[in-house]
This record gives structure tokens, sequence and C-alpha cells, in this order.
């Protein structure tokens, strides 16, 4: 099965945004043209899109929890 490609520089930023929630990849429009345009320097895969999406949310994450990460004991008591 061939993985779809997108060329998002050949879109218009409505059109981008409307396969981002078609496809339901998490990103935004700004996004996924720096990922094509200064990072790949290619259209990416659906597969890439999805995958940056997933790094971008767990990234996003992290930083939401990192003060309640640092409640945490770092050694279990023994």
């Amino acid at each position: 099965m061939k993985n779809e490609t997108f060329n998002f520089a050949k879109m218009s930023r409505k059109k981008i945004a409307a396969i981002l929630k078609e496809k339901n990849i998490i990103l935004s429009v700004d996004e996924v043209l720096a990922i094509q345009n200064e990072m790949l320097k290619r259209p990416p895969s659906l597969t890439e899109c999805v995958l940056w999406s997933i790094q971008s949310s767990e990234h996003c994450s992290y930083k939401s929890t990192r003060q309640y990460l640092k409640q945490l004991q770092p050694k279990a008591p023994t």
C-alpha cells in the first residue's frame, strides 16, 4: 500500500487545515509548512505527519507536566 503524501506548499491555508482535521493530525498549518519547507524539504507522507503530531503532543505534554514531575522522588525509599 502506498503512503499518501501532501504537498502543502501548493495548498491554501484553509485547505491544509481541512486536511489536518480530516486526517486527525494535531498540528497547526504553520507547523506542517515548517516541517515540509524547513525540515524535510519535501512533501511529507501521512505517516510522517502522524509521527510529528505524536511527537509534538508528547513534547507539549511534558512541558505542561514538568512542575508535577519535579515533585516526584528521584529514588525509591529503601
